[in-house]
């Protein structure tokens, strides 16, 4: 979306976002407990599940092509940040992990279940503010072939780091 209209024209999108972000950590902070109690054999299926989608997220980056013009995206609006983080696997995955694994202590303490869901949702604006800014910034080194393949490579690539890394693979093969 920077590619194509700059920051300030996609910072109703990246609200959207954010508030589907939160509204998904806040979701998972408050049924952590729920979680932890009742299925504790759910983690490992949304491991698999994480980890197919990020790997599906992968092919389509492995592949993709980079087009430039403003008039092959639609402009995207709060309604479809929202929207996508709302049904965004990986976002709920991440957020029953951090809190039934990580913060499983605070899932009886709603004051501190919100003050992280604030901070998750402060650090994802800020991390989607950033990403959209240096995409206005690439853009235009994006038309060389040579710098396309690069960062299908480096992207696709840091998509499998990811997928292996929620799968609970390891490429440590010691003791």
């Amino acid at each position: 979306m920077g590619m194509n209209y700059g920051y300030t024209k996609t910072l109703r999108f990246l609200a959207g976002i954010s508030s589907g972000y939160f509204c998904v950590m806040a979701l998972s902070a408050f049924l952590s407990g729920a979680i932890i109690n009742g299925f504790p054999t759910v983690e490992p299926l949304l491991r698999i599940l994480g980890t197919g989608y990020i790997l599906y997220l992968a092919w389509g980056t492995a592949k993709a092509g980079w087009n430039m013009s403003s008039d092959s995206v639609s402009h995207l609006k709060f309604k479809h940040g929202f929207l996508i983080q709302v049904i965004n696997p990986k976002a709920a995955v991440f957020g029953i992990t951090i809190y039934t694994g990580f913060l499983s202590g605070i899932y009886n303490q709603p004051l501190l279940q919100l003050i992280s869901v604030l901070y998750l949702t402060f650090v994802t604006f800020l991390s989607v503010s950033l990403w959209t800014f240096g995409g206005t910034r690439i853009k235009r080194y994006l038309h060389l072939p040579k710098v396309r393949i690069a960062a299908n490579i480096v992207l696709t690539s840091l998509l499998l780091y990811c997928a292996i890394s929620i799968s609970g693979l390891s490429f440590n093969s010691g003791p």
